[in-house]
């Protein structure tokens, strides 16, 4: 069939790519239209577009990334799908200076962490992960919540994802951020291979009222 990215439907933005397990995050989000909007380390921007088709480009989406080459990605495919609502800022989610606003009502953190969920896609990252490495990722990840509590708005919801099934960047980095943060998980889900990549995800508010 060839490449399906040279398609005539699929230039014309009718369609994109994206697994189950990545579409389980913005469809848990359940994103509303006029809602000020994070997609923290959005990368491509998969998550962000996905959540602008949910709320019909009815919003305002900040896409922020420390990789200036994947957010151009991620306008590239903003526009192949006819999106006006996504914002893309480079910068620094730990830096207290970054330019984002300061308070949203959705925030989703899609973190970097060991990628054990997706080895079938991507298996050699058995040779290049070490045992040290989950430590020093469940860091980053409790660094980057903590960055990103204060900027969720009184009755707003926070969704975190990572691909990966290890407890330590899964249910005990979201039990240990509800013990000191006081946000109130409302529901945790995982994919498993075959069906999905493996895949996990929390749903938290901010029981502040707005």
């Amino acid at each position: 069939m060839g490449d399906p990215a040279r398609s005539a439907s699929f230039l014309a933005g009718r369609w994109t790519v994206q697994d189950l397990g990545a579409q389980a995050v913005a469809l848990a989000a359940a994103p509303r239209a006029g809602q000020r909007i994070l997609d923290a380390c959005a990368g491509v921007g998969g998550k962000a577009t996905h959540l602008a088709e949910l709320i019909d480009d009815h919003g305002t989406i900040d896409a922020a990334d420390q990789s200036a080459t994947k957010l151009g990605l991620c306008r590239e495919t903003a526009a192949r799908l006819g999106l006006t609502s996504i914002n893309t800022i480079t910068c620094d989610l730990l830096d207290p200076a970054a330019p984002l606003a300061a308070a949203y009502d959705l925030i989703v953190l899609d973190a970097p962490c060991s990628g054990l969920g997706v080895l079938r896609r991507h298996p050699d990252a058995k040779w290049r992960l070490q045992p040290a490495d989950v430590p020093r990722l469940a860091q980053l990840q409790r660094q980057l919540l903590d960055a990103m509590v204060p900027r969720l708005a009184p009755g707003g919801t926070l969704i975190y994802s990572v691909c990966t099934f290890t407890r330590a960047e899964g249910p005990e980095q979201i039990a240990q951020l509800v013990a000191r943060s006081g946000l109130r998980l409302i529901e945790e889900h995982r994919t498993w291979p075959p069906d999905a990549d493996g895949f996990y995800l929390a749903r938290l508010t901010n029981e502040l009222k707005p």
